[in-house]
């Protein structure tokens, strides 16, 4: 049998609200310093950690929140990962 660690139970739609007011508050000046970069938002907190690229951003966000889960959005884009150009998608971000 394989050992899997708790994995918190939220509510995503809830969690996604709140990630994206945060991002919302923050993105026009997000968008004019650090355009095509990522952010990670702790959504409880209001806590946002910037980076190069996804691990980047949530590396950071790990050290401060090792135990939480983030809300992963590259900053100027509608999403982190688009499947094809045949696919929308779903929401403006990821969590992690």
């Amino acid at each position: 049998m394989v050992n899997i660690p708790n994995i918190p139970t939220i509510n995503t739609i809830e969690f996604s609200a709140k990630a994206q007011d945060i991002y919302k508050q923050i993105k026009g000046q997000l968008e004019i310093k650090h355009k095509e970069k990522f952010v990670a938002i702790e959504p409880d907190s209001g806590d946002y950690f910037l980076g190069n690229d996804q691990m980047g951003a949530v590396s950071k966000a790990k050290e401060k929140h090792p135990d939480k889960i983030f809300y992963l959005i590259k900053i100027g884009h509608e999403a982190v990962i688009s499947m094809s150009s045949r696919f929308k998608p779903v929401n403006y971000g990821n969590i992690l």
